[in-house]
């Protein structure tokens, strides 16, 4: 949902070369940035509609912004992907001592 008027954090992130698990997370991670963004802001939250799911298959709500808000969205996943990139990868305890 990234033509036209709207926004969404999802398609943003696809649309920045994002896919599969790492999508996933960062659609997690920024759309919660942005959502307390726009509540920061506006002092409510900001408007959802029905969106097709990537895989085509059905649709879900999905939080929505102007086209104004873009390029926050994409500063905010660019950042979010270096910070992963950036973490030590967590590969769970292999010895208890």
């Amino acid at each position: 949902m990234s033509a036209g008027r709207w926004r969404t954090v999802a398609a943003r992130v696809a649309a920045l070369g994002y896919r599969g698990e790492q999508a996933k997370h960062l659609a997690w991670e920024v759309g919660r940035i942005i959502r307390d963004q726009w509540i920061s802001e506006y002092e409510e939250k900001p408007i959802f509609r029905l969106v097709q799911k990537t895989s085509g298959k059905g649709s879900h709500m999905m939080a929505v912004y102007p086209a104004g808000w873009q390029d926050r969205i994409d500063a905010a996943v660019i950042e979010a992907a270096r910070l992963a990139a950036a973490a030590p990868s967590h590969t769970g305890q292999t010895t208890l001592f």
